[in-house]
């Protein structure tokens, strides 16, 4: 991968190759840099040892030092890790941990809060000191040296490391090159988290083809319409969006649309369809890390000429699939079996893993000798009629959620970790407009029955401190004993609910229980106030219509947050108010005043007209595939 990047340097020393708001880092500064940092890496930790994956980690955001940084480590003849600062300190010292590499890169003092051990060596992308620099020699990378290791959910609370060698991700931009026809003239948007492999389908086919990737601010990357337009700023060519950001995106007004070539959408399911109009073409990608960022690709049809479900379409170039059954045998045409990937996308496996590697990459009959094939998990169906793959659902209780692969098991082991609770167990639950979300269930260490002011004021405590150290989107519920009853314990608590009989969420005896669901939070409202105005009795009905409640239930003041809101809830929002007021009320608005009070004032200034009321819609029922 770095000689093909080398090599656009090379042709292009002047062409922009990242773009950071005024920070342009051309085709020749990278290279410059990127070789500097290598020799003091190659420095520092030798050649690599045959057979032996550590990856260096690299605690950087989307930034330009990200790109020099990961170029910087294969010409060194490694493999790296990237680590989101945003996914949080847990996490990353997860994946520290597996690594297990004596260095680190970042800038500046950003990784002094990770508090490492004495032995792990710090280095700055932009100030790394200097070495001896490396000759042709000193490149003894193959195309099976690893690459990269990327971090998904584990079943045990411990991320997987999934490493994947040069040859995957160079066919993988060889394909891309050619599915999305790539120049240098094309300019991506980084926008993915680096710990998600979205960030790798707009990295390396832009470097290599020598195209431009342009960085997006958080602000931006977080709201539909300020994307759009960031876009057309910008000229973007080419997005890749989680599936319900791009459901967003799509669904904005024809004259909103920005003008991409291209938009790559994937992640979840896909259930909204692109105007006849759209100036770009939708692209349904699928695929796990697993195979090296996706294995097969559909072309979405317009909403005028396309019907039924949208299919994950065929396999990409040199990747075959099986639909097998539960005793590995092919299952026909129109049933779902579960996917397994062979071919040019498998991965090495999972880093230190080898007991999980053996589960999950299975020897592949069609193939050479030592060729594996990837088992998914997903059920799939071929269509009889059209070929085309359409997925069906999961074999196990992994989710998807906002395009993130989550293990329910890995949220259970870092419940049970909490001060004060005795057992926990989390499930997937789909709110009524098929959201997947975690709802959490907890057994405290001492008994908290009663009903006096004492016990009531232990509970609350209980609740509040555990919703506040669980897992993200996690809902979660006190149990007082396996088989009594169990009360709500969401943060912050507005009530507690009698519930039936919860069975002993660990029990390896019986099978998994069916669960009381969290109910959702119905803040009351709050007296002594003036009668709300139009424009907030509007604002609230909006609110209503999005989180499934009573117009009445939601408090003028209540926070957005405390609904159980997030980024993709509120896109949803900020578009019924675009749809229904005429006001474009900015994500990050929403963020920093959560509240339908603040929200209204913001319409009012703004000049929004309230449109006519509409008895509240509850929120649309949607397939609940994961």
């Amino acid at each position: 991968m770095h000689a093909w990047v080398a090599r656009q340097a090379a042709r292009h020393p002047g062409r922009p190759a990242v773009v950071d708001g005024e920070t342009v880092l051309t085709y020749g500064e990278l290279e410059r840099r990127a070789a500097r940092l290598a020799a003091v890496v190659r420095h520092r930790l030798g050649p690599p040892e045959p057979g032996v994956h550590r990856p260096v980690p690299l605690w950087l955001d989307r930034s330009p030092e990200l790109a020099v940084a990961m170029l910087a480590v294969l010409k060194a003849g490694h493999g790296y890790a990237p680590i989101d600062p945003g996914l949080g300190l847990a996490r990353a010292h997860a994946v520290l941990a597996d690594c297990a590499s004596p260095l680190l890169l970042t800038t500046g003092d950003a990784a002094a809060a990770l508090d490492l051990p004495a032995e792990v060596t710090v280095l700055d992308v932009n100030d790394p000191g200097s070495a001896p620099a490396l000759t042709a020699a000193d490149d003894t990378a193959t195309p099976s040296a690893l690459c990269y290791v990327l971090h998904t959910s584990g079943t045990t609370g411990r991320p997987k490391g999934v490493a994947v060698p040069h040859r995957n991700l160079v066919a993988f931009c060889q394909w891309h090159h050619r599915h999305f026809a790539t120049t240098t003239e094309d300019r991506t948007a980084l926008l993915s988290s680096v710990a998600f492999d979205g960030s790798l389908m707009e990295i390396w086919p832009t470097l290599t083809a020598g195209a431009t990737l342009v960085v997006a601010a958080d602000e931006t990357r977080k709201d539909p319409l300020a994307l759009a337009r960031w876009y057309t700023v910008h000229g973007i060519t080419f997005s890749f969006l989680t599936t319900a950001f791009g459901e967003a995106l799509i669904g904005l007004d024809q004259r909103r649309q920005p003008p991409l070539r291209h938009l790559a959408v994937g992640g979840d399911v896909l259930r909204v369809r692109p105007h006849a109009s759209a100036p770009y073409r939708v692209t349904n990608v699928y695929g796990p890390t697993e195979a090296t960022v996706l294995c097969t690709v559909a072309t979405v049809a317009p909403e005028d000429t396309g019907t039924g479900p949208i299919p994950i379409g065929l396999p990409v170039d040199n990747v075959r699939v099986r639909l097998l059954d539960a005793d590995g045998r092919p299952v026909p045409d129109g049933t779902p079996g579960d996917l397994h990937v062979a071919g040019a996308g498998v991965a090495l496996g999972y880093l230190h893993r080898p007991e999980e590697t053996a589960a999950r990459f299975l020897p592949d009959p069609e193939g050479g000798p030592g060729a594996l094939m990837y088992r998914t998990g997903d059920l799939v169906r071929r269509d009889p009629a059209t070929g085309l793959l359409e997925f069906c659902g999961r074999t196990d209780d992994q989710v998807k959620i906002r395009g993130f692969r989550v293990e329910p098991g890995e949220a259970t082991a870092q419940l049970r970790r909490l001060w004060g609770v005795r057992d926990a167990a989390v499930v997937a639950r789909r709110d009524a407009r098929g959201d997947a979300f975690l709802a959490g269930y907890l057994v405290p260490a001492e008994p908290l029955d009663g009903e006096d002011a004492t016990a009531a004021a232990q509970r609350t405590a209980f609740a509040v401190l555990t919703a506040g150290r669980s897992a993200a989107g996690c809902r979660t519920t006190w149990c007082r004993a396996p088989g009594r009853s169990c009360r709500s314990c969401r943060s912050p608590p507005s009530a507690n609910w009698t519930a039936p009989p919860c069975p002993n969420p660990t029990s390896p005896s019986r099978p998994r229980p069916s669960r009381p669901r969290p109910p959702r939070r119905r803040p009351g409202a709050r007296s002594g106030r003036p009668r709300p105005s139009r424009t907030l009795e509007r604002v609230r009905e909006l609110w209503a219509a999005e989180f499934g409640l009573d117009p009445q239930a939601v408090d003028p003041h209540t926070s957005f947050f405390a609904l159980g809101g997030h980024s993709i809830t509120a896109i949803r929002l900020v578009n019924r108010v675009q749809e229904a007021l005429g006001v474009d009320v900015p994500v990050t608005r929403l963020f920093q005043q959560p509240t339908p009070a603040a929200m209204a004032d913001f319409v009012d200034a703004a000049g929004g007209a309230p449109a006519p009321s509409a008895p509240p819609a509850a929120a649309p029922d949607r397939p609940r595939s994961p």
